[in-house]
């Protein structure tokens, strides 16, 4: 919808964060920026890079669904995202995912990473080391600050009634 997608770009202009909310099929309800960061973006056009991409958020959005908690978590590639369970009348609605962002402990592990994955999913290391810088750097305490203005997010979305709740998904 065109409220929801102007709430994420200013989400973004804020943050410089990507935000996607889905619904529990998995499927995109809107997103902004459309792109990722250019070593996310590199990473999933790896056809195998892009299953593991994929695999992530599903087991994301799975932990969030049973725990009905936010989920802040490594990436296969060393890089932290999180995801946001939208809950309208006690039932996972949808999800809100922010990231990718990479902290003082995930630099190292990107590059392991990195290193790991280069024949697992077939990627050339010296791009993907190249593409690391296009990925934002945010600290423990930005990002805490991030989750929380995304929370806020995510009441305004769910008391605003941006995503409709269908009863019959449950």
């Amino acid at each position: 919808t065109n409220e929801l997608t102007t709430i994420l770009k200013h989400f973004n202009k804020i943050t410089g964060l990507k935000l996607t909310v889905f619904d529990t099929m998995k499927n995109v309800i809107a997103e902004y920026p459309k792109n990722h960061c250019s070593f996310c973006e590199y990473i999933n056009s790896l056809p195998l890079g892009k299953i593991k991409c994929e695999t992530c958020n599903w087991n994301a959005f799975s932990t969030c669904q049973k725990s009905k908690e936010i989920q802040i978590y490594e990436c296969h590639m060393g890089l932290t995202e999180v995801t946001l369970p939208l809950i309208e009348n006690e039932h996972v609605i949808g999800f809100l995912m922010l990231g990718q962002v990479k902290n003082d402990k995930t630099s190292e592990t990107i590059l392991k990473k990195i290193k790991e994955c280069k024949d697992e999913i077939n990627l050339d290391p010296l791009v993907a080391e190249a593409l690391i810088s296009s990925v934002k750097y945010h600290s423990h305490s930005y990002l805490n600050a991030e989750i929380k203005i995304s929370q806020i997010c995510c009441t305004y979305i769910l008391s605003q009634h941006i995503i409709p709740y269908k009863k019959s998904l449950y």
